[in-house]
């Protein structure tokens, strides 16, 4: 587990817009990362592994992504 994902106490609602925009941000930027790696590598071998690295932050992305979806929700219906 990186430092980015997000914890089971933080998925209950504690954690903020802003570390959510932090988390996505920064998955973003790894997968990218990972995703230029992956396309340089020679060995077939290296080349699974970035990739798997670059689908695993995108992963975390787009959970982090769909609980921020799912924050907004709540605060745009509460406030009706």
């Amino acid at each position: 587990m990186s430092k980015n994902d997000i914890q089971p106490a933080q998925a209950e609602g504690s954690i903020s817009l802003k570390k959510l925009d932090h988390v996505i941000s920064q998955a973003r930027r790894h997968t990218d990362r990972y995703f230029r790696l992956f396309h340089r590598a020679a060995v077939e071998d290296i080349k699974k592994r970035w990739l798997d690295l670059a689908l695993q932050n995108d992963a975390v992305a787009a959970e982090a992504a769909k609980k921020r979806a799912e924050i907004l929700a709540e605060r745009r219906a509460s406030a009706k």
